[in-house]
């Protein structure tokens, strides 16, 4: 095979492969049908609460979330899981409000990204503190010209916050799974562009995000989420795995990695959190500088869902019995 030149470091993916054991996925009728299913509600959905306004559209959501927690067969009983795993001391009562709470922050952040192509500006700057501190950060850091990786999670409403730094002047794209069913797919990317984001980039391939790094663009990542092909990391206090992308970007770009989070207030108003900026330091020994970045990025990440523990997305299955890789080396292509 040909060797392709990329100019990242050496044992550095550009695509990221599964092990030789993973399987094709099987996609039943059953499968299919959910997919439609999931979208025409998605379509409905965004029709319904344009025309309902926020504040009985923010009770749809909680509806909405409750319905998932009591119906649905994934969610309540993993983000159930998830919470006991991580919270062994709560009794279940707390752990079913904590999953439920859940569910319906998940319901009205919802609801609030299907809103968001058509809010006016005094609602989304009303909804979004953001802080002369915060903004400054960010300007320095845009100012670089290296590009910025805007570090954050599924927490709070992450789309509400692109959204207003968008509408500060600041770009930001985003790496984003895409959804199995292309309709979907396209829908999430037409709402998102029509407000959020700028573009978006498959998790797939490193080599367009650097480009957009070097063009002084921001990018929005949030690895908060089970990775199959990244490495072994503490997160929460248990062994997960998570994805590399936002280590080898700032260790190739010099891009600043700026950790921000919008944190959901009791008037459903948010608290646009940003921290200093990261500046990767590369030592020359590219394994032990993914694992070290990484693990400072779940630090990070982890504790904001210590603080504020409903705000995260704990129906998730971030925690996998198949975990066990060597925690001092990426799981890179050809390992």
């Amino acid at each position: 095979m040909t060797e392709i030149k990329t100019g990242l470091p050496e044992n550095t993916p550009t695509r990221l492969q599964p092990p030789k054991t993973t399987k094709p996925k099987k996609v039943t009728v059953f499968k299919i049908i959910e997919r439609y299913a999931g979208y025409y509600f998605l379509r409905l959905s965004s029709f319904m609460v344009n025309l309902l306004g926020e504040k009985r559209a923010n009770k749809f959501g909680i509806s909405v979330g409750r319905l998932f927690y009591k119906r649905n067969k994934k969610y309540g009983p993993v983000a159930i899981k998830n919470l006991k795993l991580i919270y062994p001391e709560k009794s279940d009562e707390e752990i079913k409000h904590m999953a439920l709470e859940t569910l319906e922050n998940f319901g009205k952040s919802a609801t609030e990204f299907l809103r968001l192509p058509r809010m006016k500006d005094e609602e989304l700057l009303r909804r979004t503190h953001l802080s002369e501190d915060g903004l400054e950060i960010l300007r320095q850091a845009y100012d670089k010209g290296k590009g910025v990786i805007l570090l954050t999670a599924h927490f709070g409403n992450w789309e509400m916050m692109s959204a207003r730094y968008n509408y500060e002047g600041f770009i930001v794209d985003a790496i984003a799974r895409d959804p199995e069913l292309k309709k979907t797919a396209d829908f999430m990317h037409q709402t998102r562009e029509k407000r959020t984001l700028r573009k978006m980039y498959p998790n797939k391939n490193i080599l367009p995000v650097m480009r957009a790094l070097r063009q002084g663009r921001g990018i929005g990542i949030l690895p908060d989420q089970h990775d199959m092909y990244g490495i072994v990391i503490d997160f929460l206090g248990r062994k997960a795995r998570m994805a590399i992308g936002p280590a080898v970007l700032a260790l190739k770009s010099g891009a600043a990695v700026v950790p921000t989070f919008s944190v959901r207030k009791p008037d459903d108003t948010f608290d646009l959190v940003i921290f200093n900026p990261i500046i990767a330091e590369p030592t020359g020994d590219n394994n032990a500088d993914i694992q070290k970045l990484t693990q400072q990025f779940a630090d990070i990440i982890s504790d904001m869902i210590k603080k504020y523990p409903t705000q995260w997305l704990w129906f998730h299955d971030r925690w996998r019995p198949n975990v066990h890789l060597r925690s001092d080396e990426p799981y890179v292509e050809g390992n």
